[in-house]
């Protein structure tokens, strides 16, 4: 690992996977941690034990107004800089503190708001059937969606707002009969299936945005 100054630190663990030391990048111990057994005059006294905590990275989200999402920044601990004679959780309670107290500032200060763009898609039952879901799964940090129901009858349109971005869109009927049908997901045909998925979809108000089920196969 290295600091700002590109200076590196190797860690060194005992074999119960305790830190033993830390060194810079000339191989110099620059802090030890000891464990066993100190003898006394009158008994054998524990040594303290000293806990250090893990490096880790906490993501924080910028707020922003209505209409716009904040991206994730990220707080970095870096290894070994809290210690602890209680434990090692004690010692990652610590830096978690220390990402929680000065986290959200560097997301207000260092993060963006972008404006989130709704796009519409209309889902058209040619067949009438009823029981049939369409999925949107989000692949480009928009937020997770419930399933849609593609409402049954002949003709029957279902309209779908989404956030643009890019979906793995799938549309099946999630109890049986799972008969063969002919799907259409944004231009791309599925003949003779009981369901169909069409990846790395990109969504956006000017794509054809049409989801079909249609005649049988």
């Amino acid at each position: 690992m290295s600091d700002i100054n590109s200076q590196y630190s190797k860690f060194e663990y005992d074999l119960f996977g305790r830190l033993k030391a830390i060194k810079d990048n000339n191989n110099n111990i620059v802090k030890s941690a000891a464990y066993g057994y100190k003898s006394t005059t009158d008994y054998l006294a524990p040594l303290v034990y000293e806990y250090y905590n893990n490096a880790v990275t906490y993501n924080f989200q910028k707020q922003c107004p209505a209409g716009y999402r904040g991206s994730l920044v990220g707080y970095s601990i870096p290894a070994a800089k809290y210690s602890s004679e209680l434990g090692l959780v004690t010692a990652n309670d610590m830096a978690y503190n220390e990402a929680q107290t000065y986290g959200p500032a560097k997301a207000e200060n260092d993060g963006i708001c972008t404006q989130i763009i709704y796009a519409t898609i209309t889902a058209t039952n040619a067949r009438g059937d009823a029981g049939y879901k369409i999925r949107f799964e989000p692949l480009s940090g928009q937020p997770s969606l419930p399933l849609f129901n593609l409402a049954s009858g002949i003709g029957v349109e279902t309209t779908i707002v989404v956030e643009a971005g890019t979906y793995k869109i799938s549309i099946f009927r999630d109890t049986a009969p799972f008969p063969n049908r002919n799907f259409s997901i944004f231009g791309t045909d599925y003949a003779g299936v009981i369901s169909a998925t069409k990846d790395n979809v990109a969504v956006s108000p000017t794509s054809n945005n049409t989801i079909r089920l249609w005649s049988n196969p």
